[in-house]
């Protein structure tokens, strides 16, 4: 339940040492992490990035295998002929065509993803502010903690959002590509 997650998230915030945090909770991610390490291909490396360019990152190496997988399989001898190839050609087009929405959608929820993670970096930046915990700024406290939570809460939600409509374009992918 929330009351967990935030005490959770409170008590990692909190700890002096280092640890390694292995979610798939993107709120508790951003709230308590300060460097990101990218585990891939046997390999740790520094992850130089936020959690949105993880995703565009994680998108494009999904893109990048499939082509290779692609490329491994044998070609028919139908495949060099000018009608294949412009058969090929309709058919990318309408897959293209087929999954603009979906793909337009992915990118006004990323548009989205950026302008909630702006804002929640300013209200979180304001938040450091001592002044703001004055007994005269209550109210201004409390509006920017309602627009810390209200972030918060929206970017999960787009960020499921965007999961779905990305899990939903690969399956058209994998199965257009099968």
């Amino acid at each position: 339940d929330l009351d967990m997650r935030q005490a959770l998230t409170m008590a990692l915030q909190t700890f002096e040492g280092a640890m390694v945090i292995v979610s798939h909770d993107r709120y508790l991610l951003r709230a308590t992490t300060d460097d990101l390490y990218l585990v891939h291909d046997r390999q740790v490396a520094p992850f130089d990035g936020d959690l949105n360019d993880y995703y565009k990152w994680l998108t494009e190496q999904q893109r990048a295998e499939r082509k290779e997988a692609q490329a491994a399989q044998p070609a028919k001898d139908s495949a060099n002929s000018a009608a294949a190839k412009k058969e090929q050609k309709r058919r990318d087009a309408e897959f293209r065509k087929q999954t603009a929405p979906i793909r337009k959608t992915l990118t006004q929820l990323e548009n989205k993803m950026d302008k909630l993670g702006a804002a929640l970096a300013e209200a979180e930046e304001q938040l450091t502010d001592n002044s703001l915990y004055e007994a005269e700024n209550k109210a201004k406290l409390n509006q920017v903690l309602a627009l810390q939570a209200s972030s918060k809460a929206e970017l999960e939600e787009i960020e499921m959002e965007w999961m779905s409509a990305q899990e939903e374009l690969e399956q058209m992918e994998l199965e257009f590509n099968q």
